[in-house]
């Protein structure tokens, strides 16, 4: 892990309120893997005090990527950094992903693309092959759609309202569709994880699971991104974010 101030190379709004950011940091490009975050300190002032966690979207070269929208006040301020300005960055941190080398799916809820883009790029580059599912409330929360619709072998949307792909929840299209023969991953929020585990767990199937849970410290002193899991209490921060579907408790 590293801690580096930074230079934010470039921004770009691609849905309203969803913003990609790409920071120069090339030892932690080299260093990042899927899954993994950074710790983001989203002012040059005192305020606010925590920084702010972001699953890294895509590693390369010099460059880090991650996604994020605007929820608060702190992402609001960091939407208004402007390339060219400096940034504080720590990380890789967590856990990562562990690839398998068999056909993957990757279920993604709203914001939760972010890790599972960064996975699908490495898994292309793997030749291993992707049906990506991808679910949000409308196709303006769907901010990475066409930039995974590129590298993913298939994709499927659902939007709750309709306004691309079909109409639902991503949960409701995939117990037909998950089978031992998939390595299954997943990122989103907890009530998408809590429907995706029973689907699991009915077909005796394993999977591994990003967790979003929210941060403080970011290195696993604190105590305040805990989640259950079936040995336990563990942070979310250092001993995941990703965990085996079998192990947690949601």
């Amino acid at each position: 892990m590293n801690l580096v101030t930074t230079e934010i190379l470039k921004t770009n709004e691609v849905k309203p309120g969803y913003f990609l950011h790409d920071y120069n940091a090339p030892l932690m490009a080299k260093t990042s893997e899927p899954g993994q975050f950074i710790h983001v300190r989203v002012a040059a002032g005192p305020h606010p005090i925590l920084r702010r966690p972001f699953s890294i979207c895509s590693a390369k070269e010099d460059r880090l990527q991650i996604l994020f929208r605007v929820v608060g006040e702190g992402t609001h301020l960091l939407s208004k950094v402007m390339p060219g300005e400096k940034i504080d960055i720590m990380g890789p941190i967590g856990t990562p992903f562990k690839i398998e080398h068999k056909p993957a799916v990757l279920i993604a809820g709203g914001i939760g693309c972010a890790p599972l883009y960064f996975l699908a790029l490495r898994m292309k580059e793997a030749n291993i092959p992707v049906r990506f599912y991808y679910g949000a409330r409308s196709v303006s929360d769907l901010p990475l759609h066409e930039e995974i619709n590129a590298i993913a072998g298939e994709l499927n949307i659902t939007t709750e309202d309709g306004s691309l792909g079909k109409k639902g929840l991503i949960t409701d299209v995939l117990p037909d569709r998950l089978t031992q023969d998939f390595a299954v991953y997943a990122c989103g929020p907890e009530t998408m994880l809590h429907a995706l585990k029973k689907i699991l767990d009915a077909q005796g199937i394993s999977a591994q699971f990003s967790l979003e849970n929210r941060m403080a410290c970011g290195v696993g002193a604190c105590m305040g991104c805990v989640t259950r899991t079936i040995s336990g209490f563990k942070r979310v921060c250092v001993d995941g974010p990703v965990f085996s579907s079998d192990d947690v408790v949601i």
